[in-house]
């Protein structure tokens, strides 16, 4: 005889094996989003609209403030942006592709949070140049 609580025997399953997790993880990855989104938007739009050259918006750009939350902003929409597809890999792809497209798709994000950061890091060195 099991006495196992209808709780214990559902943590764990899913197509993906990690119970809850992943939805906690991406619950707060889009709140942090929704409050990031309106700062981002804004600030890109006083640094382009406010920008007379492409002298004083890479200026606007390398000061800590945007980007910082530049960098911030993309980063967490590029993890949320990797957990999504690899949960979507995981419902619908049923062969054994399945690891190679969650690899590609977790290699796709990082390398585009590298480049990122990495352009950003370029443009506060542009920034102090000028």
């Amino acid at each position: 005889m099991r006495f196992i609580t209808p709780y214990k025997s559902a943590v764990g399953l899913g197509a993906g094996h990690t119970g809850t997790g992943d939805h906690w993880k991406m619950l707060v990855s889009s709140a942090v989003l929704a409050v990031l989104t309106p700062l981002f938007v804004f600030t890109v739009l006083c640094g382009i609209v406010g920008a007379d050259s492409r002298a004083e918006a890479v200026a606007f750009f390398g000061r800590p403030f945007p980007a910082a939350l530049t960098g911030l902003y993309l980063t967490v929409g590029l993890l949320h942006w990797v957990r999504g597809t690899r949960m979507m890999i995981d419902d619908y792809v049923h062969s054994g592709l399945r690891h190679w497209l969650a690899i590609l798709a977790a290699l796709i994000g990082w390398v585009l949070i590298a480049v990122t950061l990495w352009s950003l890091v370029r443009l506060s060195g542009a920034a102090a140049i000028l």
